[in-house]
């Protein structure tokens, strides 16, 4: 199944641009819980098409992946001072009116469980279930700090080989297991340049506002307020989202269900068959 790409426009103020999205499956009006639209939001620096397993196995039932701007086929901003998590969540409330999605069911990874955990408190009627993969309320700052020391720089490759080496240290929790995944996944993440080098696919500014972060952050009065249905997947050696804050979180909230693979980090690529029928069983439960 081959998915179809959309792009919404999205405003804050007098600026305006696009969002990319990707859609899998029919479009028909839902006729049963089952049919819920699903409504995916990738990792800080990922994209869209990492969610193409995981929609392939939910054919028919529609499933959207969006990118947030910056990232993939949306646009760079020309203000780096809006690469925030207030833009990217009011960006997603505006996707869903342009979409005509009046629920969905939710998966995140990392930054896209954050923002999907912020709609579900805010706009509880939105979000039918909420699957949070390797996120959770409290973020540690060793952690950010992991990420931010290669979020921003300006990666430039000379050819494949060396992007394939780059993507396999950065992304290394995500825990791919064959060397044809990991080259599927560096091609999806580059970019080429006229000169015929590749870079990236992601505005190395998106750096900036994630830079000013000092210290933990700590999010567990928006968690207290989700109260749909949630499950939380988690890599086994996630630096991210640590093992005592997962169980807090079956403790607290929606009381989420935690769900732990093995031989992944931060964050299962969502690509292995038990974590695909780990989402499949949730939603369709």
């Amino acid at each position: 199944m081959t998915a179809e790409s959309l792009h919404v426009f999205c405003s804050h103020g007098p600026a305006r641009h696009r969002i990319h999205i990707l859609k899998w499956g029919e479009s028909s009006p839902h006729k049963n819980l089952n049919d819920v639209p699903v409504f995916c939001v990738h990792a800080l620096t990922r994209i869209a098409e990492d969610f193409e397993a995981v929609a392939q196995s939910f054919s028919p039932r529609p499933v959207y992946a969006a990118e947030m701007i910056g990232r993939g086929g949306s646009p760079w901003l020309l203000d780096a001072a809006l690469y925030t998590y207030p833009h990217y969540v009011d960006d997603c409330v505006q996707a869903l009116d342009a979409l005509n999605l009046k629920e969905v069911d939710w998966l995140g990874t990392s930054m896209g469980g954050l923002i999907g955990m912020i709609i579900a408190a805010n706009h509880p009627k939105r979000i039918r279930r909420l699957i949070l993969n390797d996120v959770g309320p409290f973020l540690p700052f060793a952690a950010l700090q992991r990420i931010g020391g290669y979020l921003g720089q300006i990666q430039r490759f000379s050819d494949l080989e060396q992007a394939y080496r780059y993507c396999r240290t950065v992304y290394v929790g995500f825990g791919l297991k064959t060397e044809e995944t990991w080259r599927e996944f560096t091609r999806r993440s580059l970019r080429q340049n006229k000169d015929g080098s590749w870079r990236l696919h992601y505005d190395p500014r998106i750096a900036d506002a994630f830079k000013q972060v000092r210290g933990d952050v700590d999010l567990w009065p928006v968690y207290d307020q989700v109260r749909c249905p949630t499950l939380v997947l988690r890599g086994a050696m996630s630096d991210v989202l640590l093992e005592k804050d997962a169980q807090r979180m079956t403790e607290t909230g929606p009381r989420a269900r935690v769900i732990t693979f093995e031989g992944c980090g931060h964050a299962p690529a969502l690509v292995e068959e038990e974590q695909i029928k780990a989402v499949k069983e949730f939603l369709e439960s």
